[in-house]
């Protein structure tokens, strides 16, 4: 898709055609966050990821032997688990935040101090693992909503419909998304599109500069907390004060 038009009916553009249709259903996670009827509650952090060569005789000897992903209770989590062809993948929600809701900036998907925390983590996890190769590192944008969970809504006065904001819930709130968008579509008032996914009120981010100066502020004093708490020590006073901030604000996003 190149371009949309609002309709009716709705035209979705192409570089060779278009497609005609009544309704449009947009769920193309971080590139939501450029839309001006999402902007003002998503922002773009990014996450990185590490994945081992396969090793299914290390998995065994550590007794990972089923399929559970796991994930601890950082900010800035960190989430794993295994591959059908017996690799580990580690995750780390800390990578760089986006300006003004631009997912094209390298540094969301080229930030060699993410992927070291990515790696770090699947160290201090998984210590049972520690020689185990790498085979791949990479990272992406992601969505993050003003109150960290998913929302679905439809563009006033349009039959433009669209879902964001699943980041830290990945396809566990996929089925509920898809029937609440189901619902929105068939312009239905009934247990999915009455639900607070579809009607809460959705706490307003400030504007930029301010997010991106402020967001990435409270992102460092974040992680320094989480990686002096790792190693037994105090944060200083100036990474305290930030990380402590959001809550002190009522925000429910970069809370610790």
């Amino acid at each position: 898709m190149v371009g949309l038009d609002r309709g009716p009916p709705c035209r979705v553009r192409t570089p060779k055609g278009q497609l005609i249709a009544r309704d449009v259903v947009l769920a193309t996670n971080a590139a939501l966050a450029a839309e001006n009827w999402v902007r003002r509650h998503v922002t773009v952090f990014s996450s990185y990821a590490v994945m081992t060569e396969p090793t299914p005789d290390r998995l065994k000897d550590i007794g990972w032997n089923g399929d559970e992903g796991f994930s601890d209770l950082r900010m800035f989590v960190h989430y794993f688990r295994k591959t059908p062809d017996d690799r580990v993948l580690m995750g780390s929600g800390s990578g760089p935040i986006g300006y003004n809701g631009r997912v094209s900036a390298p540094r969301l998907t080229n930030d060699k101090g993410s992927a070291g925390r990515a790696d770090a983590g699947f160290h201090r996890l998984l210590p049972g693992l520690g020689h185990v190769p790498l085979a791949k590192s990479w990272g992406g944008p992601i969505d993050v909503s003003s109150d960290r969970l998913p929302f679905f809504r439809t563009v006033p006065g349009t039959r433009i419909h669209f879902g964001c904001g699943y980041s830290g819930h990945g396809v566990n709130a996929t089925y509920i998304g898809g029937q609440c968008l189901a619902s929105l579509i068939l312009g239905s008032r009934d247990q999915w599109s009455t639900l607070p996914f579809c009607t809460r009120s959705l706490p307003v981010l400030p504007s930029e500069p301010f997010r991106y100066i402020g967001g990435s502020a409270i992102r460092w004093g974040l992680l320094s907390c989480e990686e002096a708490e790792e190693k037994g020590r105090t944060a200083p006073v100036v990474a305290r004060g930030l990380a402590a901030l959001p809550s002190l604000l009522g925000l429910r996003i970069g809370t610790r």
